[in-house]
């Protein structure tokens, strides 16, 4: 069970710190930015997982592609300020 924010230590709190940080260092160069865009594409941000076909394993495989992309988003908008407030976990621990 993932551990609410109000229970997360000074350390978890500065690896989320860390991680954002990363992300937005990697990802706001015009190269990052290309990938970013070119991962939209590929990871159905911005149109239906749902094949033509009606495939619902792919569309399975396609939510899985979407729900990375999702994640890189939570990470890059994530609220340094509001982290320590919030009941709900915004994102699971990174495995290293």
């Amino acid at each position: 069970m993932a551990k609410t924010k109000e229970e997360l230590s000074e350390e978890q709190i500065q690896k989320k710190i860390q991680l954002k940080e990363d992300y937005t260092k990697v990802f706001s160069t015009v190269e990052g930015k290309r990938v970013m865009a070119d991962l939209d594409h590929q990871c159905f941000i911005k149109f239906s997982t749902i094949p033509f076909d009606g495939n619902t394993t792919k569309m399975a495989y396609n939510e899985g592609r979407r729900s990375v992309r999702l994640y890189m988003s939570a990470i890059q908008n994530l609220d340094i300020k509001e982290l320590k407030k919030q009941p709900e976990p915004i994102i699971d621990e990174v495995e290293e």
